[in-house]
């Protein structure tokens, strides 16, 4: 496709080159996404963008940063995928004073008001560092309606760092939504029953086995030769099903003796 793009002459055109950008940043190839950007004969906010949201995916907040600086310094005015790009970088390297910084800077700076999206970003680092409270005290404030993800995402966080006063408080906001799926239920039920509260744990069960909502069963996958073997929880359906347990156990074995 890269090929293409210069044989036609769409080299130059920053829809294609931004692509390419993201092609190879997700493919893993950051070296050739930089080499794009950098030669690219026009540069404008779209192109800038995809490479900021490239050191983003890669968990390289602070190159996206850096990168962020150079934009401004060079006269492209950032818009709000701009910020999305960096708010999502800083969350996944728990970077929460830059995140502030970040999001602040939307409204005071650049007159862009913040949608559902930042608002969840925010939302996420600061459940991921464990500022419960704070991220709590954002979502009561916040001027738009927040997706539910971003309740399940705070409620994980809940979890996580065992704050299950909170948890009750964004699991009874989650149960009252038409978005409750399985993986909320689960996520209330646990924190249920980790405070050893078994009677509130199964009538969460309870209510999502009422509305219909099933949990999707696990699954893993190994690929061999040429063919992918698939297998699921109490699953007895393999053919090889006893070779298969023969060779756990001996593996259990060896990882008692070695440590």
């Amino acid at each position: 496709m890269h090929s293409c793009a210069i044989k036609y002459a769409y080299v130059n055109d920053s829809t294609v080159v931004s692509s390419l950008i993201s092609m190879y940043s997700k493919c893993g190839f950051m070296d050739d996404a930089t080499i794009i950007f950098d030669t690219a004969i026009k540069k404008d906010t779209v192109l800038w963008n995809a490479m900021i949201a490239a050191h983003s995916y890669h968990g390289s907040a602070l190159n996206a940063l850096k990168l962020f600086s150079s934009m401004t310094e060079s006269g492209y005015r950032p818009d709000h995928l701009t910020f999305l790009g960096l708010l999502t970088g800083c969350a996944h390297s728990g970077m929460v004073k830059e995140s502030w910084e970040c999001f602040k800077s939307m409204e005071k700076n650049w007159k862009i008001h913040p949608t559902a999206e930042h608002y969840a970003c925010m939302i996420d680092v600061l459940g991921r560092s464990g500022m419960l409270t704070e991220a709590y005290e954002l979502v009561k404030q916040l001027p738009v309606e927040l997706p539910s993800y971003t309740w399940e995402t705070l409620l994980s966080c809940c979890r996580v760092h065992e704050n299950f006063e909170l948890g009750e408080l964004v699991g009874q906001k989650l149960v009252g939504t038409r978005d409750l799926n399985a993986g909320i239920g689960v996520l209330r039920s646990k924190i249920y029953a980790a405070r050893g509260m078994w009677d509130d744990a199964a009538n969460v069960r309870t209510l999502l086995a009422h509305r219909g909502v099933r949990k999707d069963v696990a699954c893993s996958w190994i690929e061999l030769k040429g063919r992918v073997f698939w297998f699921v929880y109490n699953d007895r359906s393999h053919s090889e099903l006893e070779e298969l347990h023969k060779m756990l156990e001996s593996l259990s074995a060896a990882m008692e003796i070695y440590g």
